[in-house]
């Protein structure tokens, strides 16, 4: 498709001092500011105009993506349905999820709708023909599985560093990380980074978009400050940084609650630094488009939320009647608690958006949840397109989304709660449905 115009901004969306920070089971107030949190936004203009969010969030409510979808298209004219939001799945950002020991916050929420727009607007005002170049390559060493099978035939999510109970991992790794460059003909660069690790590399209290504001930063001391870089983070529900069977041993940590290890070290920069590094090399033979294909379709697949059983909802209900209990403690407690604030929800349902994207050769296909990396290479080996990225926690969040063998293996992952709900048959046909619509994708040519 020819003549068409790219735009790319980036607006400031750090939360107030003292909001709650989710990602861990104890609730998190922020005291300060690390980085910048970003909303990223990319707006491609043809016949039909399309267009990316990339937001240093843990995770973004499905509400609140209708929320800015409806928003963009009533300011700005941009077709709601051709919006792709995603959450980068930063531990270190603004309270946008209610889990565990955390709380959402509704002026947050509402705050992100208008910030959003911002973003986009810009974009569209700084739109202008580019080319579209695309490459992959290796970024090894920095990406592990974090289920590991144990010594006594049990499985444990994040086990320890050095544990020699530890037998082999449970499930694999996809070190690829893919590229997407935008080239106006002033040589600006806007560009695309997908690739699967969990970002939760910084720890603390000081909000940080992980690995990728460093990524971002590197690219731009090198490129010029008007690049700008929207990341997108691929199948890493059970991927993190922790080199169990070759780190080093780190700070006695407990491990009652699995979540508590040591962030040793700048992980979070030599990790931004390396995949900056290996943008740098691609750009120079990345191979460019003045005419390239645009296209985007979606589809709704309901799938089945799991129920709690009755006795798992009176321990919890006799806790939180309790007057002389404390603060609940134990991972047993914890989890009891989630379980009975799910079925208060009342969802025996939960409907999931798959959303596809076409640009150029490339498809992109958006999940919205916490998806097991055996399931994002399964879509990827099956997909019609040579080449396409697979990006989780878009357009919502409703929870991990593992294997149907891992319900039988165990692990932290597919434990009952308002984050892990989902039936273990949904791995399998959420992966259908992603097929069926890259198939549509690929049929709109």
């Amino acid at each position: 498709m020819s003549n068409l115009k790219v735009g790319s901004a980036t607006v400031v969306i750090n939360p107030p001092l003292g909001s709650s920070i989710p990602g861990y089971f104890e609730d998190r107030l922020v005291t300060g500011v690390k980085h910048n949190l970003l909303a990223h936004a990319l707006v491609i203009e043809g016949d039909q105009p399309l267009a990316i969010l990339s937001l240093d969030l843990i995770a973004i409510p499905r509400e609140t993506v209708l929320a800015m979808r409806q928003a963009a298209e009533q300011e700005l004219g941009l077709p709601g349905e051709r919006l792709f939001v995603h959450a980068t799945h930063t531990h270190t950002g603004g309270p946008v999820w209610g889990a565990f020991g955390t709380l959402g916050d509704r002026q947050y929420l509402d705050d992100l709708v208008g910030w959003s727009v911002q973003a986009l607007a810009a974009a569209q005002a700084s739109a202008a023909p580019a080319q579209l170049g695309f490459a992959t390559t290796e970024v090894p060493g920095f990406a592990f599985n974090r289920r590991y099978w144990m010594k006594d035939g049990s499985l444990r999510t994040n086990p320890g560093i050095g544990n020699p109970e530890v037998v082999r991992p449970a499930g694999p790794v996809n070190d690829q990380m893919s590229l997407l460059a935008f080239r106006s003909a002033s040589g600006r660069l806007t560009l695309v980074v997908n690739y699967a690790l969990h970002l939760d590399t910084v720890g603390g209290t000081e909000v940080c978009p992980d690995y990728p504001g460093y990524l971002a930063r590197a690219l731009q001391a090198e490129l010029g400050p008007n690049t700008v870089v929207l990341f997108l983070n691929g199948p890493c529900g059970d991927i993190n940084h922790l080199d169990v069977l070759g780190g080093p041993p780190p700070t006695a940590v407990a491990h009652d609650l699995f979540m508590e290890v040591a962030r040793e070290g700048d992980t979070a920069g030599r990790l931004g630094g390396a995949l900056a590094d290996a943008v740098l090399r691609l750009l120079p033979d990345l191979q460019y488009a003045a005419t390239w294909a645009v296209g985007e379709t979606h589809e709704m697949l309901t799938v089945s939320v799991r129920q709690a059983p009755p006795e798992q909802l009176d321990r919890a209900r006799q806790v939180r009647d309790d007057p002389h209990h404390g603060p609940l403690t134990s991972t047993d407690e914890l989890y009891d608690r989630e379980a009975l604030l799910l079925y208060e929800e009342g969802r025996t349902e939960a409907e999931l958006e798959i959303q596809a994207l076409r640009l150029g050769p490339v498809a992109l296909v958006g999940l919205p949840n916490e998806v097991f990396t055996e399931l994002g290479q399964e879509i990827q080996t099956r997909s019609p397109f040579a080449d396409t990225l697979v990006v989780e926690l878009a357009n919502g969040c409703e929870g991990y989304l593992p294997t149907p063998r891992a319900f039988a293996e165990g692990g932290y992952e597919i434990m009952l709660a308002r984050s892990s709900k989902l039936a273990p048959e949904a791995g399998a046909q959420v992966v259908e449905k992603a097929l069926e619509v890259l198939g549509e994708l690929a049929n709109n040519e």
